[in-house]
């Protein structure tokens, strides 16, 4: 569901009750509204690729950075990536607008893809993390791939895909997980 040129302000739309799935929200611009998106309901693939990327960067804990799945990240506008990695730090109470919400962006943010959502959407979602909000890495997977490909993206860089068995370089870089797109598919299932 998108609801386009809604006259709508930040602090209004963070007064909306909680939704699920999850709204997301982008300022008036252009002399046009504010726009509200809801994400999509995750499916078996989707589900089983979240939950992968939960348990493979586990040993990040013992460097105070943590996984959380579905947290709205507020920066001028609200988007909730799948799986984001944020150093623990940020994440204290004291940090959070309204106690709840990051407003600066995650060191990782990952983005699945959905059935009803276009490659070219997921695209645009992880180039305005790197892009706009400076996020240092996003990752963008769909568990429809035949073949196991994670794409990455890196602040005003061009993508980088990765396929199969090649490791994921700016994984390995900046958090040393070795990781190819082969296990991922390989822990997430998606070979049945």
């Amino acid at each position: 569901m998108v609801i386009r040129d809604w006259n709508l302000t930040l602090e209004q739309f963070l007064d909306l009750p909680e939704a699920k799935p999850a709204l997301e929200y982008d300022p008036p611009r252009d002399g046009c509204g504010a726009t509200v998106r809801q994400k999509s309901m995750p499916t078996e693939g989707h589900s089983a690729l979240q939950t992968t990327f939960i348990r493979l960067p586990w040993p990040l804990r013992e460097r105070g950075l943590r996984v959380r799945t579905e947290l709205s990240t507020v920066k001028g506008s609200v988007k909730v990536p799948d799986v984001s990695l944020y150093p623990l730090e940020e994440l204290s109470r004291s940090t959070l607008l309204r106690g709840r919400y990051p407003t600066t962006p995650p060191q990782l943010a990952v983005e699945i893809r959905s059935p009803d959502e276009t490659l070219g959407e997921q695209v645009g979602k992880c180039r305005f993390y790197v892009d706009e909000w400076n996020c240092p890495l996003a990752l963008l997977v769909d568990p429809r791939w035949r073949v196991p490909e994670v794409r990455t993206y890196r602040p005003h860089l061009p993508e980088t895909r990765y396929r199969e068995d090649e490791r994921i370089e700016p994984l390995y870089e900046d958090f040393e997980l070795e990781l190819t797109p082969r296990m991922l598919w390989v822990e997430a299932d998606l070979y049945n």
